[in-house]
């Protein structure tokens, strides 16, 4: 869940300015603590957590090109990718359901023609 929501977030601002790289900075710790919380990932989160000091620290100087070189090697050593935004996927922001519910091609399948439910809600009259 955390590798979802927060690692999305943080895949995201490869091509975020500095400014926008602080603002998410809580991402950073929610990320590693979620996605590497175990025993055996423990050297990953370790290194992670450097990588994402040396991040904050390039941003917070100004250093955009500098924080973008660190972000993408973070990218890099927590195989990031944008998962909150797949179709069908549970953690899609924009998605009006409970989050522990059925998947949501089995609640999509079930409400057919009106499944546009799940996204938008119905216009005012």
């Amino acid at each position: 869940r955390a590798r979802a929501i927060y690692g999305s977030r943080i895949y995201r601002l490869q091509s975020a300015t500095a400014a926008a790289i602080l603002t998410e900075k809580n991402a950073f710790t929610l990320f590693i603590s979620g996605a590497y919380r175990t025993g055996d990932v423990k050297p990953i989160a370790k290194q992670l957590t450097g990588i994402s000091k040396s991040i904050l620290a390039a941003a917070e100087k100004g250093d955009e090109a500098g924080a973008k070189a660190k972000l993408s090697e973070f990218v890099a050593v927590a195989k990031l990718s944008e998962l909150d935004l797949v179709s069908g996927g549970n953690f899609d922001p924009k998605q009006r359901r409970n989050a522990g519910a059925p998947p949501t091609a089995e609640i999509e399948a079930q409400m057919g023609s009106e499944s546009y439910a799940l996204y938008t809600a119905l216009p005012t009259k």
